[in-house]
């Protein structure tokens, strides 16, 4: 697979696994792909075709370099690991919280490496976030409280950083009891 980036900010613009010509596959060359464009500042990797770009897309990966800076490679990123401070009562795997619009819970985002002054977004389908981006502490970790609502839905919290797959955690808002 050809992975075609712009050279100063290795920004990935276009792949091609391979093309047909004439009565054999083969792999593309940046120039035929980027026919009607300035091809001076386009580089191409070829790498082992990986099912996982196409479904994650560019924004999913980063280049690997060696010793000298020189791209060699590419890799998937680590996702944002999410997790909450309640508990799963009925074993499905989504932790519940009170649909009373005043129980709270709290939501954890932690790096794959622990790095400080990392931007973590944070997004919610339903409920009412505290903040809508936290900086990391020395751990790589940020932290929001998630408020809930008057209505028994399945909550989606999605959290992203820069170098990490986006990822979602979900959760329950159950009825409190009569």
């Amino acid at each position: 697979m050809l992975i075609v980036y712009e050279r100063d900010t290795e920004k990935i613009v276009g792949s091609c696994v391979s093309v047909f010509d004439g009565s054999d596959w083969r792999e593309a060359t940046v120039e035929e792909l980027f026919r009607h464009r300035d091809t001076s500042n386009l580089a191409g990797l070829i790498v082992e075709a990986d099912p996982r770009y196409n479904m994650y897309g560019p924004d999913a990966f980063h280049f690997v370099h060696d010793e000298h800076g020189t791209v060699i490679g590419i890799e998937h990123n680590p996702p944002v690991r999410l997790s909450c401070d309640l508990p799963d009562t009925d074993g499905d795997g989504r932790p519940e919280l009170l649909a009373d619009g005043q129980s709270v819970a709290t939501i954890t985002a932690t790096l794959a490496e622990p790095k400080a002054g990392v931007e973590v977004s944070f997004a919610v389908n339903r409920g009412l976030l505290s903040h809508r981006t936290v900086t990391t502490d020395e751990n790589g970790v940020a932290t929001v409280r998630l408020r809930s609502i008057a209505e028994t839905v399945l909550v989606r919290v999605e959290a992203d950083a820069d170098g990490h797959r986006a990822t979602e955690l979900r959760l329950e808002l159950v009825p409190p009891a009569f």
